[in-house]
């Protein structure tokens, strides 16, 4: 059977992207004690998204319960749930992180290399972590929830220094050119990326993205949030900022939308990228532009976001344009 496409991704009213979590709960009608399932697909700004907020969203699942008893017409509400369950996957295709409430404690697990499967199975057992952090998603992962909230607290250290982000991704800061190579030196020798590529913040802007023409309104882009005492300096030369990211991993999980969408291209290299040009539906609809894995990697520092993210979000505007679901100022 061939693998569904799954959107991750959807526009808000404003077409900013929202990702998919899934909301599960375990009630039993407090009249007779009937059982039930009930879940929900729902989506959360994807930019702002931070571990704080995912346990948010946890702990506001059992309010999602409401419907009426089928076995004896009482309306059942958040009082009868007995267990909540939130499932997030990453986009990136890291894993998958489930979190569960039980009598108000949660618990938290993974699943590492896991895909958002909208059909899996709720979990409501109480084993695992019981709090959400960084530090134990990177060790279970190998990744952190969000990318931009590692540059932050990089910066605020107010020295020269680097962090890894994910498997493909580490954002590095320096006061000059020199101590920035050495880092840059550095990381490659400490990481396993297969095409590391530097991109400068400054000079990140993803031109040949292809889903948007005006980069000026692309969500989540770096002067949005980087705050503006880190934007003087940079401005200044006072401050040097950029990632290293790794390309291969980007293009594997934008090939694999093409397939599972069904969408044919033609390849080019350009300096060893691959750019992605006539991108037809198997109904012979041609997206008029070009997508180059550059960009792809661009937008990933530009906006603050994995490489792998960031293909899998322009795979998806793409698709979605395709499908005419998902309207951008490219369409």
């Amino acid at each position: 059977m061939a693998e569904p496409f799954v959107f991750h991704f959807s526009p808000d009213a404003h077409g900013r992207p929202e990702v998919m979590y899934i909301a599960d709960v375990r009630v039993a009608c407090e009249l007779c004690k009937h059982p039930q399932l009930q879940r929900f697909y729902h989506s959360t700004p994807f930019h702002t998204l931070t571990h704080l907020r995912l346990a948010e969203l946890l702990g506001a699942v059992p309010n999602k319960a409401g419907y009426e008893c089928e076995n004896c017409g009482e309306m059942v509400g958040p009082a009868g749930v007995v267990a909540s369950s939130l499932t997030y996957g990453f986009c990136d295709e890291s894993g998958v992180v489930i979190g569960t409430l039980i009598d108000d404690k949660s618990s938290w697990r993974t699943q590492k290399n896991r895909r958002l499967d909208p059909q899996r199975l709720p979990v409501f057992e109480a084993d695992g972590v019981a709090d959400l952090t960084d530090e134990w998603l990177e060790e279970n992962l190998g990744r952190v929830m969000s990318p931009k909230a590692a540059l932050l607290e990089l910066l605020a250290e107010a020295e020269a220094g680097w962090v890894p982000v994910s498997n493909q991704m580490a954002w590095v800061s320096a006061a000059d050119d020199e101590t920035l190579n050495e880092l840059l030196d550095e990381i490659e020798d400490d990481t396993e990326f297969e095409s590391p590529i530097f991109v400068d913040l400054l000079d990140s802007e993803p031109d040949g993205i292809g889903t948007h023409t005006d980069l000026s309104h692309l969500t989540g882009r770096w002067e949005q949030w980087l705050g503006s005492s880190n934007i003087d300096a940079l401005e200044a030369g006072k401050l040097f900022v950029g990632a290293l990211v790794d390309a291969e991993p980007a293009k594997a999980v934008f090939e694999r939308l093409l397939d599972v969408a069904r969408l044919q291209a033609e390849r080019t290299e350009v300096e060893g990228l691959t750019v992605w040009s006539e991108i037809t539906t198997p109904g012979g609809l041609c997206f008029p532009h070009e997508i180059s894995l550059e960009a792809i990697l661009r937008r990933a520092v530009y906006t603050g976001i994995t490489p792998g993210e960031s293909a899998r979000l322009t795979g998806e505007e793409l698709a979605g344009i395709l499908l005419r679901v998902w309207k951008t100022e490219a369409r």
